[in-house]
């Protein structure tokens, strides 16, 4: 697994986690939410919450949560706006090995997928905030 907040892809700052996974591994939702973008040029899936998560290493406030999926293709019929719940298949890892720089990441011996967590902190579309995916991982596996 690449960490978060690691040195990927030639950044220091790795916004997510990278996780290897064979080509056409099942990708689960890690929430109850509503799909909020599909985009098949950079092999990505989107889901924010339908409802507000409690953060426990947040004082325990509740807040809304995107969870960006990449190196996927969608599951067949997966649509903009669809309401998918925790555990629900969205997609297969495929081959593509996002980068930050939207290219194929060459140098990558292995697939993988990638998951990065955003929080959102106001009431703004811009307000959202990069944190560690293994913060949510963890709290749904106590």
């Amino acid at each position: 697994m690449q960490e978060w907040n690691s040195k990927h892809c030639g950044l220091f700052g790795h916004d997510g986690i990278d996780i290897e996974a064979a080509s056409g591994t099942n990708v689960y939702s890690m929430i109850d939410g509503k799909i909020d973008s599909i985009d098949s040029e950079n092999h990505t899936i989107t889901v924010i919450t339908t409802e507000n998560l409690n953060y426990w290493y947040d004082d325990n406030n509740n807040r809304s949560t995107k969870i960006i999926y990449t190196n996927v293709t969608a599951k067949f019929g997966l649509q903009v706006g669809n309401t998918v719940n925790s555990g629900d298949l969205i997609g297969k890892v495929d081959t593509y090995k996002h980068c930050y720089d939207n290219i194929s990441n060459t140098s990558a011996s292995k697939n993988y997928l990638h998951i990065s967590v955003y929080i959102k902190y106001g009431i703004f579309g811009w307000d959202w905030h990069s944190v560690d995916p293994r913060f949510l991982i963890y709290l749904e596996n106590e």
